[in-house]
């Protein structure tokens, strides 16, 4: 099965309509008593637009009621596309194709492609090697620590060389999400720590009524709006090059390419990280009940309960490599690819694998990114409210290749 689902405002240039001849002005107030049947050529809205001489894309609402205000911390396509509805459709349409295409080409670039239509440039100007260095001379003693840990892992040296890269980019990339907060203050942390939902159910439980009080709302938005959502897209870029090397590297190894000692296939790495812990799994059938910083499975039916992939206010990955899996969190929100002024991935590429959640979850972001990708085998997806591809403030996905 093909699934690419995401709730997110996006946008591209807008396509040439078909060079259509419109009704003669003669013609505009004339009654037929008999319909006559029309070719439709293209996107019918533009065919009827064309018709009478009218662009869909240049159609839009009044806006006299805005009175030049509009909402903070909302992307400006969100403008541009909710103010042409005639468009809207066309707009999807095109969207979803280029997403699918981005997708086909190399896994997450769908992801990354999302991003970029979101902010509405594919430059990013901050990340120069100066800020790299920049950020790495704070590291660098963390990244040392973990390169004298994975001398005793059993690990091949090519495999090593993988994981330090992938935690430099872990790393670097968490550097720059927290200067996205940078701005709150300790109390507007805890309150969107304990309840990362709030603008969607303020509280926790359930949303408000569409015509009920919405102060929260704003409230949530005065709040939002001192949230620096550019090193959010950085921490993403840099995360996403970096999943995106390391599963193109890995993609047709075998066991004795992760390891130099086959005896300890069935041990697991753990490396406590300022992040929480970095997890590589063997090939047995492994159980995991708390999230984690980084986890890597390199094989068997494994169980993830409870919150996973969960990146609130900071970067969860989960990368399991083969297996028929089950992500158990029924009871459980902000979970298996949730992203809160964070990232979480999960990223699952064989196997046929069981999903079950309950609100903000598989693949939703809040003023972040969430990310499902399921690269092979026969999967089920179980989730309630504001899930599987959702966004609001940010960018959620999922992404079903088979």
């Amino acid at each position: 099965m093909n699934l690419v689902l995401m709730l997110v405002m996006l946008t591209v240039p807008a396509t040439e309509t078909v060079d259509i001849e419109p009704y003669p002005f003669s013609t505009w107030f004339e009654s037929l008593s008999t319909p006559q049947p029309v070719k439709v050529e293209g996107n019918p809205l533009d065919f009827c637009g064309a018709r009478i001489g009218l662009d869909v894309r240049d159609i839009e609402l009044p806006r006299g009621w805005e009175g030049g205000y509009r909402f903070a911390a909302r992307f400006p396509i969100i403008d541009y596309v909710s103010n042409r509805p005639l468009y809207m459709k066309q707009w999807a349409e095109d969207n979803a194709r280029e997403i699918i295409s981005a997708h086909e080409v190399s896994g997450l670039s769908a992801l990354f492609y999302a991003q970029n239509l979101l902010r509405g440039t594919r430059e990013y100007p901050e990340v120069s090697e100066l800020y790299v260095k920049l950020s790495t001379q704070y590291i660098q003693p963390e990244v040392q620590r973990f390169v004298d840990a994975l001398s005793e892992s059993g690990f091949t040296q090519g495999y090593k060389t993988m994981l330090i890269e992938l935690y430099l980019a872990y790393l670097t990339a968490s550097y720059y999400l927290n200067q996205s907060s940078a701005d709150l203050s300790d109390e507007e942390i805890e309150l969107f720590l304990a309840n990362p939902g709030y603008f969607i159910a303020p509280d926790g439980k359930r949303m408000p009524s569409l015509t009920g009080d919405v102060c929260s709302q704003f409230e949530f938005i005065e709040r939002a709006r001192r949230v620096e959502y550019k090193y959010i897209w950085i921490a993403n870029y840099i995360l996403s090059e970096a999943v995106e090397k390391y599963l193109y590297v890995t993609s047709d190894s075998y066991t004795e390419d992760f390891y130099q000692d086959i005896s300890r296939t069935r041990n697991a790495f753990i490396y406590e990280t300022p992040h929480g812990a970095f997890i590589v799994s063997g090939v047995s059938n492994d159980a995991l009940a708390e999230d984690a910083a980084i986890v890597i499975d390199l094989g068997g039916d494994d169980f993830y309960e409870g919150k996973q992939a969960s990146g609130i206010m900071q970067i969860s990955l989960i990368i399991d490599h083969k297996g028929n899996d089950t992500y158990e969190a029924v009871d459980i929100n902000y979970t298996q690819g949730f992203g809160f002024m964070g990232l979480g991935y999960l990223i699952d590429l064989e196997g046929d694998d069981v999903y079950k959640a309950r609100h903000f979850s598989q693949g939703a972001g809040i003023l972040g990114v969430g990310a499902i990708w399921d690269a092979g085998g026969n999967d089920s997806y179980d989730a309630h409210a504001f899930c599987q591809g959702a966004g609001a403030f940010g960018l959620g996905i999922i992404l079903d290749d088979e």
